[in-house]
């Protein structure tokens, strides 16, 4: 979910961003927008796929997976929403500089979570229930 809500903010900033590009006379303030939300929902799919199956592999009950489904799929979009409006209503045109930067850092930390949970969650998991099933490194290696 830290990962969602980091992305979120980043879309809801570009939002902000793009809409001062737009209100300035700029051509590229709505394309920056659409590029960066299209980026987002694209990365957001295999994102969404990889953590339902992952759940689903745990066993948990269903109602449990979908609440984890439906808190990661919805925290972005609350949060975009959130940080737009927060945004556009504290008038920090004057700041924008620095914004940019912390959005970037805020991009930063959201790639680091989502390679934390793949490496540190994922990957041993899969390891793990490979091993537990019996496959050895010559049977793995005829999967592949």
């Amino acid at each position: 979910m830290v990962h969602s809500i980091a992305d979120g903010v980043a879309l809801g900033c570009s939002l902000f961003f793009s809409s001062l590009l737009t209100s300035e006379g700029g051509e590229g303030g709505a394309s920056l927008g659409l590029v960066i939300f299209l980026a987002i929902l694209l990365h957001k799919i295999p994102a969404s796929i990889g953590l339902g199956t992952f759940l689903c592999s745990c066993n948990l009950p269903k109602h449990s997976t979908m609440y984890h489904m439906l808190s990661f799929t919805g925290t972005s979009p609350l949060s975009n929403i959130i940080v737009f409006i927060l945004l556009i209503n504290l008038e920090l045109e004057a700041y924008l500089e620095q914004l940019q930067f912390w959005v970037g850092v805020l991009l930063v930390f959201s790639g680091g979570t989502f390679l934390y949970v793949a490496t540190i969650h994922i990957l041993p998991e899969v390891f793990f229930n490979s091993k537990k099933a019996g496959l050895n490194e010559d049977k793995r290696d005829d999967y592949h």
